[in-house]
């Protein structure tokens, strides 16, 4: 019965939502239909972390198994809405705002949102043996989360751009554009990676740490096989400069601190 009454819950929420979009759709034009899309996708993510946030934090306190496991299914199904809905480009992107926009706000809800599950969790490890293992999966969807956000908001800063210069016809612009957003997008990524290490010592974190490397090998491989190829000359040799460097500091980082990044301290 418990699991039926979560159930019903859950199902009132996600239709109220889907029902209270259709009827604004009812006086929206054809043009901002495909917005109108998303904010209805991206909403019912917050919903649904909402309900994860609410039916979690009571399934830890009153210490009720149902009640904590349909919790967990809406916060897993929020966070893959919220990550799918960050791959795809705003729409209409000329109307896009960098940070300042619906999608942005929504995404950000999620991540705090996740942030308090992992609080929660912490906290109550000795609850439920596969807590620790719930909170490894939320702590790595976490990170993927972040990185989708940075990554969708800097790409789509780009492409607004480019649909600007686009219709203005002015194909040197598109050109800069491109070469500018390839180059900006690998930095965001190397500047997370290496906040990530910063943040897996500060919180005694291995899989943070782990992230992070990984993260960082995806970034130079992006820059060998991608961006060296697709740059222009300028710009491919400001790369493989900032590359260098990077690659040079790297190297002495981790054969000085190699043990602290791979060695889980005993908590």
């Amino acid at each position: 019965m418990q699991y039926v009454i979560s159930g019903l819950l859950f199902l009132w929420c996600t239709t109220e939502t889907i029902d209270f979009f259709r009827f604004l759709s009812l006086n929206i034009s054809e043009v901002l239909i495909d917005y109108f899309r998303s904010m209805q996708l991206l909403t019912l993510a917050v919903v649904w972390m909402i309900y994860s946030l609410v039916f979690v934090w009571i399934g830890l306190k009153k210490k009720v198994l149902p009640i904590l496991h349909c919790g967990f299914f809406a916060l897993l199904i929020s966070i893959v809405q919220a990550g799918i809905r960050g791959l795809i480009e705003y729409t209409p992107i000329e109307g896009f705002s960098p940070i300042l926009n619906f999608r942005a706000t929504a995404i950000l809800f999620i991540i705090i949102g996740s942030s308090f599950h992992l609080y929660w969790l912490k906290k109550n490890q000795k609850f439920l043996p596969s807590i620790s293992q719930v909170y490894l999966a939320l702590q790595i969807a976490l990170v993927l989360l972040v990185f989708n956000l940075l990554t969708g908001e800097a790409k789509d800063f780009f492409e607004k751009a480019l649909f600007f210069q686009s219709t203005a016809g002015n194909e040197n612009q598109v050109d800069l554009l491109l070469n500018l957003q390839q180059l900006i997008i690998s930095a965001i990524w190397l500047l997370y990676s290496i906040f990530l290490m910063v943040l897996g010592i500060w919180k005694r974190s291995r899989s943070l740490r782990i992230s992070s490397i990984v993260l960082f090998g995806i970034t130079i491989l992006k820059i060998f096989i991608y961006d060296l190829s697709f740059l222009d000359t300028f710009y491919r040799i400001f790369s493989f400069f900032g590359l260098g460097l990077i690659l040079l500091v790297v190297s002495y980082l981790y054969n000085r601190y190699k043990d602290i990044i791979f060695i889980q301290p005993v908590r």
